[in-house]
């Protein structure tokens, strides 16, 4: 017999297909015309297909773990970079916030003019800041050439100095609390009051300090500042005088007023005068002259008779009465000056008056007598004649005027140039 399934051949009474194992019956069934449903996979297929989905698993696990390994690394690094930038960033703030402790803004910034009462700006002044209602110094500064200096400043209040040598320090408070960004105001300091130190000889013997000399000081416009006596020692003091222009003048009884000029510009000036006495000093025809001069040089005031050229000096010290009749200071100290006296203005031989710069005019250079300050006066009894140099005398020689029987000639002041000095035949004199 057949199996109707597998059509292999059988025993006949088999019950049982021994191939396919279809039960057999007896009867042939039917062929199935319906389409056979798919026959299930066989274990070792099934097994072969869960292993290739395992592994394509596995290795996508292993794409997605490198992807987010190499994207995680980079956020990391980024992150790493980001906070080194940071941390670079946080240095150099504190390292600037260390620098702007000596110059850098870290609050307000006030700037300061510093200036004298007539507003001219006032270099290398010291400005010192303080905390307001404390001692503390915060600050100090120098100002520039143009009177200026600048502080940054936390927001709070200070309390402001200005002080310069010479000047009455200036005081201001300022609040900074505001929070502007900038802050500014303006000092100003006034110059001390000076000092007037005055000092008074006799003319005619420096030996003898004058005692009882009136000092008065008065303004361009003739208005009395200041007035003192000397003393015993020829000295007085005149304080708090205002800086400016003035003229000194010296009174004393039995002497002739004088005057100077002074222009006080320091915190202490000295001025001194040598006092010539009234009437005249040698006889009724004699005349006498003083010259007055400025700096370090020595001038010499000279009296040539004409006739003779004779240099009268300072070994000429008495007349036939035993009045002295000269001084030589050689310009030493404050006493920058020389007297010389006359005798007779009424001689019938010319006699000339010079001022000459000895050293100069060996030399053979020009000297500045305007520069100088060169004043000589003249006293000529109860007249006093005043000859001051001006531009045009520079020369090693000024020469001013001559008297001829009584009279004074001005030949429209005559110079004697340097160029010409060995033509004059008195130089050789000079020079012995």
């Amino acid at each position: 017999m057949k199996c109707p399934v597998c059509q292999s051949n059988l025993k006949d009474g088999t019950v049982f297909c021994t191939y396919c194992g279809t039960k057999l019956d007896g009867s042939v069934p039917l062929p199935d015309l319906t389409e056979p449903e798919p026959s299930p996979m066989n274990p070792q297929k099934k097994n072969k297909g869960a292993l290739i989905a395992i592994i394509v698993i596995l290795f996508l696990v292993v794409i997605i773990g490198i992807v987010l390994a190499v994207v995680l690394g980079a956020g990391k690094k980024e992150s790493r970079g980001r906070k080194e930038e940071e941390s670079d960033s946080q240095n150099s703030e504190e390292k600037a916030s260390e620098e702007n402790t000596v110059s850098g803004p870290t609050g307000s910034i006030l700037e300061i003019k510093v200036q004298d009462a007539d507003g001219n700006v006032l270099p290398d002044a010291s400005v010192i800041v303080y905390v307001s209602g404390t001692s503390d110094e915060t600050a100090e500064e120098t100002t520039d050439e143009n009177g200026m200096v600048s502080f940054d400043l936390e927001p709070q209040s200070y309390h402001i100095v200005g002080a310069k040598e010479g000047y009455v320090s200036a005081e201001v408070d300022l609040n900074m609390s505001g929070g502007d960004p900038k802050f500014s105001t303006i000092l100003t300091i006034e110059r001390e009051p000076a000092k007037i130190t005055a000092y008074t000889i006799l003319a005619t013997d420096d030996s003898q300090k004058m005692a009882g000399v009136t000092v008065r000081v008065k303004s361009p416009t003739g208005q009395e500042i200041a007035s003192a006596v000397t003393s015993a020692d020829g000295y007085t003091e005149l304080p708090d005088i205002p800086y400016g222009e003035y003229t000194v003048v010296f009174e004393c009884d039995g002497y002739y007023s004088m005057e100077k000029a002074l222009t006080v510009d320091e915190n202490r000036e000295k001025v001194f005068q040598q006092m010539v006495p009234t009437g005249r000093p040698a006889g009724k025809n004699s005349v006498l002259f003083m010259v007055e001069w400025e700096g370090d040089q020595d001038l010499d005031l000279c009296l040539f008779n004409s006739g003779t050229k004779e240099y009268v000096t300072i070994s000429n010290t008495m007349d036939d009465d035993g009045n002295f009749l000269y001084a030589d200071h050689k310009g030493e100290g404050d006493m920058k000056y020389e007297l010389i006296c006359m005798r007779d203005k009424t001689l019938k031989v010319a006699q000339t008056l010079y001022v000459l710069d000895t050293k100069k005019a060996q030399l053979g250079e020009v000297s500045d007598m305007e520069r100088l300050g060169v004043k000589v006066t003249v006293f000529d009894g109860d007249d006093i004649d005043v000859y001051q140099a001006k531009e045009s005398e520079n020369a090693a020689v000024w020469q001013l005027f001559y008297y001829y029987m009584g009279s004074r000639y001005e030949d429209n002041h005559d110079y004697i140039g340097a160029d010409q000095m060995d033509q004059v035949s008195w130089v050789r004199t000079i020079k012995k």
